[in-house]
């Protein structure tokens, strides 16, 4: 028998989570279509605390992160670009300076970091919590972190409400226990601010209800694993139990000094903090027990990487409901978007492979999208367009995606004033191909002024990164006066950039 064709081709994955407090990555194979985890792997960064009042993120808590990266990279540096996704939460989504350490982190990774959403995370942690899992009930999935807190009620594979709180373990204990002195005072202080958090969305939860509630996560872990240690039910959260627990660590005088069952040295900063939390969270939303589940953020990342495991692009189906919300017109977006194939099919975007294909599905949502804000104003509908869009919870997205998506509908009408600073910063895309496709895009829309369609054959392109060549055919020029003149506005707008738009007609 020959050995060789008994092998099962086997790819190697790994997804990594820049939490908080910790980072944490896990690394799977892929076998007959299944994920087996093969390793996982945790450093405590303490990122957080090393973001100050103006969310500036230090150089100590970079280093602190970028000595950890340097060890995972060790463990992954053969793998695929492809197979390997890593994911920023609260404090890289926060820190205005985040573009620094991911610049930096690029030298030692040469892997991309997608910044996420809060939302976004909040849709991901549910996934990871169902990673494997059949289950069609509905669950409510409770995700507590250094500096965030993630609530997703859901049913089978679809989270239904998702929600993300800025307040997490590290962030509470900055707030209520600066100086990690304990005292019943700050204690009810500290809860009735969990649950102030939580008005907003705790009488909507209760009302769709759930049949399971999920922890996920190192605070809800540490809780359950000191819970475990009393007399309460095994592996159970429950209300009753915090407020023991509560009760015990409220006869310390400070955090240092707190020491009972179950309790690590290194959750021991954060736990009283986590602990409010959740007892806030159960107080709020009237929760009974909670069990609790290993897998989180890093296998819905895992989840999504491999095309087996893909029905659809959510983004795609995000997309259509915005625009179907805004009521937008759906014929004129389909105009655009053929003239900008067209254009697309002829004019390089200087992107190679994977982001290239995803610079063209950027350009083609931006056409769905451009035109919500004119359910609010026409005079400067691009503004509201923008402001929708940079703002809206868009699952599927990570925030450098709908930053680019963003800037695109901002400035795709009249004078353009884009600073070239933020463009530097992104990471995924380069700054020539941002404004290479933002070219594009406004050419498009402008060649759809009148909303009419006709023969795109009319019009050649030839373009290269500094210019750009448009034929036309005399006769149908002399009928379409209109995108001429918009046309040469239009080159105007591009000198300031040194930017040629050429015209000439046949």
């Amino acid at each position: 028998m020959d050995i060789n064709k008994q092998l099962v081709p086997v790819k190697n994955i790994a997804a990594i989570d820049l939490g908080s407090n910790s980072f944490h990555m896990i690394v799977a194979q892929l076998i007959n279509k299944r994920f087996q985890i093969i390793s996982r792997h945790k450093k405590r960064v303490h990122l957080a605390s090393g973001l100050d009042n103006n969310k500036i993120l230090s150089e100590e808590a970079m280093e602190r992160g970028l000595d950890c990266l340097r060890l995972f990279a060790e463990r992954i540096k053969d793998f695929e670009y492809k197979n390997v996704r890593i994911a920023a939460t609260y404090t890289l989504r926060e820190a205005k300076n985040a573009h620094v350490f991911i610049t930096k982190a690029k030298k030692i990774f040469p892997y991309d970091i997608e910044v996420l959403p809060g939302i976004e995370e909040a849709r991901l942690i549910y996934l990871g919590v169902l990673f494997g899992q059949t289950n069609k009930e509905k669950r409510l999935v409770v995700d507590i972190g250094g500096g965030s807190t993630e609530l997703i009620l859901g049913q089978g594979n679809d989270p239904k409400y998702t929600t993300s709180k800025n307040m997490g373990c590290v962030n509470l204990t900055q707030k209520f226990f600066k100086k990690n002195n304990i005292d019943q005072k700050h204690i009810n202080k500290a809860i009735l601010y969990v649950e102030q958090e939580l008005e907003s969305i705790s009488l909507r939860y209760q009302r769709v209800g759930w049949n399971h509630t999920i922890g996920c996560s190192g605070t809800v872990k540490i809780i359950r694993e000191v819970i475990n240690h009393y007399k309460f039910e095994k592996d159970i959260i429950s209300l009753p139990a915090m407020e023991f627990i509560l009760n015990k660590v409220s006869k310390f005088s400070n955090i240092d000094e707190i020491d009972i069952k179950g309790l690590t040295p290194e959750r021991k900063p954060v736990f009283l903090s986590g602990l409010i939390i959740l007892i806030g969270i159960f107080k709020s939303l009237q929760i009974k027990n909670m069990s609790y589940s290993d897998s989180a953020l890093r296998e819905g990342l895992i989840y999504e990487m491999d095309p087996t495991f893909q029905k659809k692009d959510i983004r795609f189906n995000t997309v259509s409901e915005i625009s179907k919300q805004y009521n937008v017109d759906l014929v004129q977006v389909r105009l655009i978007s053929q003239t900008l194939q067209y254009i697309l099919e002829r004019c390089s975007l200087f992107l190679e492979g994977f982001k290239k294909q995803e610079m063209i599905n950027i350009l083609h949502w931006a056409t769905k999208l451009h035109e919500i804000g004119l359910n609010i104003n026409y005079s400067g509908y691009h503004k509201h367009s923008f402001y929708i869009t940079q703002n809206t919870p868009m699952p599927g997205f990570n925030k450098e995606v709908q930053d680019v998506l963003s800037l695109l509908i901002r400035w795709h009408r009249k004078s353009i004033k884009l600073d070239l600073n933020t463009i530097e910063k992104f990471h995924f895309f380069p700054a020539p191909s941002i404004l290479q496709s933002l070219k594009i895009f406004r050419l498009a829309i402008v060649l759809n002024g009148t909303r009419l369609s006709y023969n795109l054959d009319n019009l050649a392109f030839k373009c290269d990164q500094n210019s750009m060549h448009i034929e036309f055919k005399k006769d149908w020029i002399e009928k379409h006066k209109l995108i001429e003149s918009d046309l040469i506005q239009e080159q105007e707008y591009w000198s300031q950039y040194g930017f040629n738009l050429i015209l000439t007609y046949l």
